[in-house]
């Protein structure tokens, strides 16, 4: 059923799971994941500057039978962005599951934590009304991953690294609002630890992989 597994190290438990899914049943299922560049390294023209190191392209790699895989992601755009623009991606095309993984620009930029978090139930709503298995992504072990030594304040429009170091806290704090929050949704939190980012924050290609080992883990 498994066509090839490319290069790229996903774990064997999670083949093995994902092909008795497959095995299972006959019909595509497609799976959405949205979000921005923490899914996707497509930036505001909509071209793939490195296609091989997200996680939905390391899953295509794979080319597993039975498994289409979409996304709804630009590099720098906020939650506002991806709660304006699903409804028409789901009216073109129905999801069997849809993968939402969000806030990282907006609370960079200063928006308010309930207000971010407010954007998400409405994906995860219309995720539901559509018939779609919503996903919501956590991330991953931010007191951990988040390097300050990698970061560069310029990069995200900061001034020091004391306000990297808040905005750090602030996105804690909202994942934290995610899990209290998020009702009606599987809450996904990914493994990461420090070495999986690349600039303190982006997963690099061994934080990608586990972020797809994880994701096949859900694929039911």
């Amino acid at each position: 059923m498994i066509n090839t597994l490319g290069k790229i190290g996903i774990g064997l438990g999670s083949l093995f799971l994902l092909s008795s899914f497959i095995k299972k049943k006959s019909e595509i299922k497609n799976i959405l994941f949205v979000g921005d560049s923490m899914t996707t390294t497509q930036n505001k023209d909509g071209v793939e500057v490195d296609g091989s190191y997200n996680y939905p392209n390391l899953i295509r790699k794979m080319k597993l039978s039975g498994l289409n895989i979409d996304t709804l992601a630009i590099a720098g755009k906020t939650t506002d962005w991806m709660k304006q623009e699903l409804p028409n991606k789901i009216k073109s095309k129905k999801y069997d599951d849809i993968y939402i993984y969000g806030g990282t620009n907006d609370i960079f930029r200063g928006s308010e934590i309930n207000k971010v978090v407010e954007n998400v139930k409405s994906m995860v709503d219309m995720s539901l009304q559509q018939g779609s298995k919503p996903h919501v992504i956590i991330g991953y072990n931010t007191s951990e991953a988040w390097e300050e030594n990698l970061l560069n304040p310029t990069q995200w429009g900061l001034k020091t690294k004391d306000d990297i170091l808040k905005v750090k806290q602030k996105y804690i704090n909202y994942q934290d609002a995610l899990r209290k929050g998020i009702k009606n949704a599987e809450l996904i939190f990914i493994n990461m630890g420090k070495g999986t980012t690349y600039d303190g924050v982006h997963p690099n290609l061994d934080g990608n992989k586990i972020i797809s080992e994880t994701i096949l883990k859900t694929i039911r």
